[in-house]
């Protein structure tokens, strides 16, 4: 058994290593775990097979010991986030009529807010730490149209710093009056989307193992907003003055809904929901994650 769990240790440590989420010497970190190695051995030795039980525990808290303190140490020490070199980055509307927006996270920090309403760009963005792959289409010379916006953390080996934050963090700024669709996509990070001030008519939101606080439009019409938590935090404020539907799926989670509603089993509609003129259509699919939900104004 004990041999067993050394194997999914190190396929684990592999994997995130791979990923690079794990720096490229992390062996040279994790030898110095190598007594509790002989630990183990020698309990099996002593006391046969319920020694193979306590070793198997004890090798279990060394991999989950070893592999947290590379994800929640950093975590720990927000402040440090998104040290590093600082690149700004925008385009211009240029006739765009509305635009989807994609963006792919990892182990960073994302602050999504808006542009003042003169403002000539489509987007404004600056970010810290490692680059991130932007890709832009739409707004050439010619027929007004539709744009699209994706932002992704870049892929490969990143170096890692032991005892240091290795977590990027960017800063975005949206158009107030353009049309948006929204895909955002969180590993292992951190986020304050504030779209309050933006025209998003659709929100796909996905969080993996992240912390996240969503504040939701207020526009004339219907925004559909999803979001997906998979061990996750977040919080969700609704605009006081728009109306909601909100249906919740709780997997092995503490979801919260507070306010006056219409509650039928785990959806949450607002009385005025059918009259109202501004009004949100939310869907809420959290796997073992804590989700709150309230009205902007009140008490968190």
């Amino acid at each position: 058994m004990s041999g067993g769990i050394v194997l999914v240790f190190a396929g684990i440590v592999l994997l995130l290593r791979n990923f690079g989420f794990l720096p490229a010497d992390i062996w040279g970190h994790l030898w110095r775990l190598w007594p509790l190695l002989v630990v183990a051995l020698g309990l099996e030795i002593l006391l046969g097979r319920r020694g193979g039980k306590l070793a198997t525990v004890l090798l279990m808290v060394m991999m989950l010991a070893a592999v947290g303190y590379f994800f929640w140490a950093p975590a720990a020490r927000p402040s440090e986030w998104g040290k590093g070199a600082r690149v700004e980055h925008s385009e211009l509307l240029r006739g765009l009529t509305e635009a989807r927006v994609e963006i792919d996270l990892s182990a960073g920090v994302l602050n999504l807010g808006s542009l003042p309403d003169d403002s000539p760009s489509f987007y404004r963005m600056v970010t810290y730490g490692h680059a991130p792959s932007i890709a832009f289409t739409g707004g050439e010379p010619g027929p007004a149209g539709p744009g699209q916006l994706v932002i992704g953390a870049t892929r490969g080996r990143r170096r890692v710093t032991l005892g240091t934050s290795l977590l990027d963090r960017w800063e975005l700024e949206l158009s107030r009056g353009l049309p948006l669709s929204l895909d955002i996509t969180s590993a292992a990070g951190r986020g304050e989307i504030d779209l309050r001030h933006l025209d998003v008519y659709e929100l796909n939101l996905v969080l993996n193992a992240s912390h996240s606080s969503l504040s939701l439009p207020a526009r004339n019409g219907i925004s559909i907003v999803r979001v997906t938590a998979n061990a996750s935090n977040a919080e969700i404020v609704i605009p006081h003055d728009v109306a909601a539907r909100i249906v919740v799926s709780p997997q092995a989670s503490s979801v919260r809904v507070d306010g006056a509603w219409s509650r039928q089993g785990q959806v949450y509609t607002s009385f005025n929901f059918d009259t109202s003129p501004q009004k949100l259509e939310i869907r809420i699919d959290a796997n073992a994650s804590r989700v709150h939900i309230r009205l902007a104004g009140a008490t968190p």
